[in-house]
């Protein structure tokens, strides 16, 4: 986790074990708040790969933010005074409020298509018809029966002890594979 991840690699330098790491989303080991812990283990961590459908697309050349992202961090903005800035490695908070408002906007979507008979099951099917929609993700995503993971694409990140901060590796995406 990001967490107990610190712990792991310091712990395996102090025996002079370096392997190589792989980062996923299990135990949130793909988001900032872990690459920003890793400085301290940066000899050991860095060139560690994520597998991730997270997107780093701010820190391709020349890539833009995506308008729904953009509407919410303008949104956040003006509710809050805080603006995060697109293309800011160092700052994770861009694609922290692009991430909650697409799953507030997702819920709010399931709710109104459930109407006032809300039951669990009802939830669950109107979440389950929710398609291309915007993640901040690698391109969009879809749920459907029995496909609980918004994720249609994943990229592959690099841990980067410059900044230590996952960055985006050529901008490939790779289709998640549907059993």
């Amino acid at each position: 986790s990001a967490v107990t991840m610190p712990s792991l690699v310091s712990a395996a330098a102090a025996i002079d074990l370096v392997p190589a790491y792989y980062a996923t989303p299990i135990g949130n080991q793909d988001i900032d708040v872990l690459a920003q812990r890793m400085e301290a283990s940066a000899d050991e961590y860095d060139g560690s790969l994520a597998v991730t459908p997270a997107g780093r697309d701010w820190t391709l050349p020349d890539a833009e933010p995506d308008p729904f992202g953009q509407a919410c961090n303008d949104r956040y903005t003006e509710e809050t005074g805080v603006a995060h800035e697109w293309g800011a490695v160092e700052e994770a908070g861009w694609g922290a409020v692009f991430s909650i408002c697409s799953m507030a906007e997702l819920i709010l979507d399931a709710l109104d298509q459930v109407g006032e008979d809300l039951t669990r099951e009802r939830f669950v099917e109107a979440l389950e018809a929710q398609q291309d929609f915007p993640t901040n993700a690698v391109g969009s995503g879809s749920f459907g029966p029995g496909k609980h993971y918004a994720a249609t694409e994943v990229n592959i990140l690099e841990w980067d002890r410059d900044c230590s901060c996952w960055v985006a590796t050529d901008g490939a995406t790779y289709p998640v594979v549907e059993e």
